[in-house]
């Protein structure tokens, strides 16, 4: 008998939760919004009570499985590492539950030396709206040049954070291009 492979999608956490909140407090409404690393698609099926639209983005086709019957109406997957294969489109609001931790272990968690966070923050200004902003959950364990490059094109804010058990805080930011 053959047992069938995982997604391998991160499953909803500490960090999901926060993000929820912050998304079900009614806060951000508009035409079409962004989940990326959607994983189980929580955050994308959150945001399709408040938005018209929701693509909802991840590197692992796996992902393509959170979705189906009435979720499909407005929640549109794409398979795409980053914004790579995601089609030229202006979002209200983008949020990215982020792979915050630093080294390189498993790619739903790590963000290596936070290089693929940096472009992150790069690529999705290209994607905002001329309201448009990101809700960005980080760690106070994630490297130091991300927040940098994050005030370097946004202004910073804290929505919200998590202080968890130990010594690691979550912070869900709030960015918003500087124009």
């Amino acid at each position: 008998m053959e047992f069938p492979k995982p997604r391998e999608i991160y499953d909803p956490s500490e960090d999901s939760a926060l993000l929820l909140s912050e998304i079900l407090s009614g806060k951000y409404s508009g035409e079409m919004a962004c989940d990326m690393g959607t994983g189980s698609g929580i955050a994308a099926k959150a945001l399709a009570k408040f938005f018209g639209r929701v693509v909802a983005v991840d590197i692992n086709p796996g992902a393509r499985e959170s979705f189906s019957g009435k979720d499909a109406e407005k929640i549109s997957f794409v398979e795409s590492n980053l914004f790579g294969s995601v089609p030229k489109a202006k979002f209200d609001l983008i949020v990215f539950n982020s792979p915050y931790l630093p080294g390189f272990e498993d790619r739903r968690w790590s963000c290596g030396d936070g290089e693929i966070l940096v472009e992150f923050l790069s690529d999705a200004v290209g994607f905002l709206s001329e309201r448009g902003e990101i809700l960005f959950l980080i760690s106070s364990l994630t490297p130091e040049r991300v927040l940098s490059e994050a005030r370097r094109i946004y202004s910073v804010s804290i929505a919200s954070e998590m202080r968890l058990p130990g010594f690691e805080t979550l912070f869900l930011l709030r960015l918003v291009p500087i124009r």
